[in-house]
């Protein structure tokens, strides 16, 4: 949506993680892992390459060993 700050990433999928209404994603970009929760009915496939466009508003970020909350 116009005026949503965004951000498109691309990256490898990981690991997929079926979970009924929705999917969890696991996306290697470079050394980074990023998880994204996306609806159920949309079919990713493990070792596809995707893009995906971040509502950055919706972003969450934590620090790995601790799981602390980065922001």
């Amino acid at each position: 949506p116009t005026g949503v700050p965004q951000q498109e990433l691309e990256g490898v999928v990981d690991f997929v993680e079926p979970l009924g209404s929705d999917t969890i994603i696991h996306v290697k970009i470079g050394n980074k892992l990023l998880l994204a929760k996306i609806p159920g009915t949309v079919k990713v496939d493990y070792g596809s390459r995707i893009k995906i466009l971040v509502d950055l508003t919706h972003l969450h970020v934590f620090e790995k060993e601790t799981t602390k909350a980065i922001f």
